[in-house]
């Protein structure tokens, strides 16, 4: 699975595909099956977000790990 020039739209997507992590079920994070440079996060209590490119993997993981820290300490970081 390649990147696309264009971010692909979430309508275009048939299944979002678990990235799996044992250590984090607060947040969980989620590839779409059309380009893997596509992720989800979504989190109990927190707004859907969408990351595309060659930075998505990181921003996502980093926005995850926004949420757990948020859940378990009460405060943003």
């Amino acid at each position: 699975m390649h990147s696309r020039l264009v971010k692909p739209k979430v309508s275009e997507v048939k299944e979002w595909i678990l990235m799996v992590d044992n250590s984090n079920t607060i947040a969980k994070v989620y590839y779409a099956d059309i380009d893997d440079a596509f992720i989800k996060v979504t989190g109990k209590g927190v707004r859907t977000k969408y990351f595309y490119g060659e930075n998505a993997w990181a921003d996502s993981r980093r926005y995850a790990n926004d949420i757990y820290s948020k859940h378990m300490y009460g405060k943003d970081n």
